[in-house]
């Protein structure tokens, strides 16, 4: 909760009357009645504050966002083309060249699983992460 009034704890109250449980409440703000009301209640409040320094003071990993990269077209190209990938696309281009003949729309399906067993042959030849290669 970012805002925790008593109302809010109220509501976890009745739901904490349905089972037997420990309730306990992550707050960045509280207010002193929605405080004394948990005191009451045997409710245990943690600021968040609180468990970021206890993380970060007990050497616990925690998981940090990452910052997005910004694709460009080399990064991409880099992707499309990952030879690990080379597999995967023949596969994927000969299931659709397969299946062409049982659906409709096979001109669609046929021009599709060429240009994935073309991206599988290149991927093959062509690596983009050697210098050597060009693209």
């Amino acid at each position: 909760y970012e805002n925790l009034t008593s109302n809010d704890i109220n509501d976890i109250v009745n739901l904490k009357n349905t089972k037997t449980y420990t309730i306990n409440i992550l707050y960045l703000n509280c207010t002193d009645r929605a405080m004394s009301f948990c005191s009451k209640n045997n409710i245990s409040l943690i600021s968040l504050p609180t468990i970021y320094n206890y993380i970060k003071d007990n050497n616990i990993p925690y998981l940090v966002p990452k910052t997005q990269q910004k694709s460009t077209f080399k990064i991409v190209i880099k992707q499309l083309l990952n030879k690990s990938k080379t597999k995967k696309y023949i596969l994927s281009g000969l299931f659709l060249l397969l299946t062409s003949i049982i659906l409709p729309y096979s001109i669609y399906y046929k021009i599709i699983s060429s240009m994935l067993i073309i991206f599988g042959i290149i991927s093959f030849f062509i690596n983009p992460q050697n210098k050597n290669a060009t693209i």
